[in-house]
């Protein structure tokens, strides 16, 4: 641990062979840094052995790094690492160690990772850490290797809704609503949109390659690219819409009995990169 000045170095000359620190070492770990992915957002829960939560065995604790705060209200700090912040809190994340915690002897702590910054892909190190109690280091941590995949498109969003308004059927089976929607698509590299492949895929039976069934029987979806074209499903779209903006369009299924009611549809956005 960096020693941070003389008062502490006396502190730590003064301290009885009989003080013992317990180490947890962790193995190294792989991360998933998403494009789009929000600063604070959560990127891995390490739970620590039951040994090691049984060395914090004092009321009062705090941590021993020179990093820095990045969110005292979470009690996230930062780490050597770029991008990587951390937290000591326990399982169940409303008790937190930060510079002076009270606690709970024995109970259950875990490690936990955050994105706080710009993070690229590579591998890295996080010096480890220590818990003190009154007088002396009770834990100390060796947090995991990091081996950080960085994904250079994404989406921000896991679930797109589009609603449709209340229609009523004209006979012709004409003037039926359509409704325009974005696929969120965020790349770390401006330069890779044109590089984004979209494929809408549905897991059932179409009624063609381009419309979606529901469950009324005479009414089908489309989905129509920015030139008014509808999509095929469960194929790739190499040509996807430089906007990334889609109208889904209500279509009648010839031959079909009329029905009325709720309906609803769900289909898949895959996103490659090329």
């Amino acid at each position: 641990m960096p020693i941070k000045n003389g008062a502490l170095l006396a502190l730590v000359v003064s301290f009885s062979t009989s003080a013992t620190t317990l180490i947890q070492s962790m193995p190294a770990i792989t991360l998933q840094n998403m494009a789009g992915q929000e600063d604070g957002t959560l990127l891995k829960t390490l739970p620590l052995s039951a040994v090691a939560a049984s060395a914090l065995n004092e009321t009062q604790l705090s941590i021993a790094t020179n990093a820095g705060m990045w969110d005292a209200s979470r009690n996230i700090f930062k780490t050597a690492v770029p991008g990587i912040g951390f937290s000591l809190c326990d399982n169940d994340n409303n008790r937190c160690i930060s510079s002076l915690s009270d606690w709970i002897p024995g109970e259950s702590l875990s490690l936990r990772l955050y994105k706080i910054g710009n993070l690229h892909g590579g591998r890295y190190a996080i010096p480890s850490l220590s818990i003190y109690g009154k007088t002396h280091p009770l834990l100390r941590i060796n947090p995991p290797a990091l081996i950080v995949n960085t994904t250079l498109c994404g989406v921000t969003t896991q679930r797109i809704k589009v609603t449709f308004p209340s229609f009523t059927l004209n006979k012709n089976g004409g003037n039926l609503p359509s409704v325009g929607f974005k696929i969120p698509v965020i790349c770390l590299n401006p330069n890779d949109y044109g590089k984004v492949d979209l494929q809408f895929t549905y897991h059932g039976d179409l009624i063609d390659g381009n419309t979606l069934p529901t469950q009324l029987g005479n009414i089908g979806i489309q989905i129509e690219d920015d030139h008014n074209m509808p999509v095929v499903f469960n194929t790739v779209l190499s040509q996807a819409s430089p906007s990334f903006s889609y109208r889904a369009r209500l279509i009648t299924i010839p031959g079909e009995t009329a029905h009325y009611g709720r309906f609803s549809a769900d289909a898949t956005v895959l996103i490659t990169l090329r």
